[in-house]
């Protein structure tokens, strides 16, 4: 009997062990294999034509997406071989109403129904409000939470250490758009607007972002927009997370994440007292 228990509990446990397994390698596949991605866009006035590529884990999930004059088609790729793709949605028609005689029908049997006293409330005297019965007060809930959220605005804004807290979330946008920009990004064409001011503006947003638009080109006599676009990279899941761990367990940024989180807490007390008092 006791073999047979220990033989169980072995079994058991290889199974466990072989779960645990496959979650741990699971999310290390989602933390450490990139999505590699690639986009194209041609811009012609009004018409943008696009075709996306993304796959992830040697194209074991992939997905495309193309849109061409004016029509979309998204297909899903999974194990190479099964796809979804979104099919036409089906058309439904409205019914209408063809020739006058109809329409007049209609209108008429409206307006009979409307009219036509029920025979239960022909002989019902009308009923007069109460003098004494008073409306009551509704409350404006819409404003409290209008005052509640600008008081959290006033507060943060002359929170503690807001210098630190403002530079340090500036480091993380920048070391984030570093993590997400393309590896490989072209563009080319040609811009311009009805005023020469703006295209110039635009242009010069353009070279202050360091941007690669050595192929875009101004157009300062006509209004014009023709572009092509080409985007290639990938993204890793882990490298966004741990960025964001980096950021939150500075000192100053995790008693701002705590003190929010308490205040909230707080602020869900109090609304369900006032549900319970009403």
């Amino acid at each position: 009997m006791l073999a047979i228990t220990l033989g169980l509990l072995k079994i058991i446990g290889i199974v466990l062990l072989w779960l645990l397994g496959l979650i741990l390698l699971a999310l290390c596949l989602l933390l450490f294999v990139p999505v590699r991605y690639k986009a194209k866009a041609n811009t012609q006035g009004a018409n943008i034509d696009v075709e996306a590529d993304g796959s992830w884990l040697l194209k074991f999930v992939r997905l495309r997406y193309i849109r061409k004059a004016g029509e979309d088609d998204l297909r899903v790729y999974i194990f190479w071989f099964y796809r979804m793709r979104n099919d036409d949605e089906e058309k439904i028609e409205t019914p209408t109403i063809h020739g006058k005689k109809k329409a007049e029908n209609l209108i008429t049997d409206k307006l009979e129904t409307e009219f036509i006293e029920h025979p239960s409330t022909r002989d019902k005297e009308p009923t007069v409000p109460e003098k004494n019965a008073e409306p009551k007060p509704k409350q404006d809930k819409g404003i409290g939470r209008i005052k509640e959220i600008a008081n959290q605005i006033r507060y943060y804004l002359n929170y503690p250490n807001r210098d630190i807290i403002i530079s340090a979330t500036w480091d993380l946008v920048k070391r984030l758009f570093k993590k997400l920009r393309p590896k490989k990004l072209r563009l080319t064409g040609e811009v311009g607007f009805e005023s020469p001011h703006l295209t110039g503006y635009l242009f010069a947003v353009l070279g202050a972002l360091c941007l690669p638009i050595s192929g875009l080109k101004p157009n300062f006599d006509e209004r014009i927009l023709s572009l092509n676009l080409c985007a290639r990279g990938r993204l890793s899941l882990w490298s966004i997370v741990w960025q964001l761990i980096r950021y939150v367990i500075k000192r100053p940024i995790w008693s701002l994440v705590m003190d929010f989180y308490k205040h909230n807490k707080q602020q869900k007390k109090i609304l369900r007292k006032g549900d319970v008092d009403e």
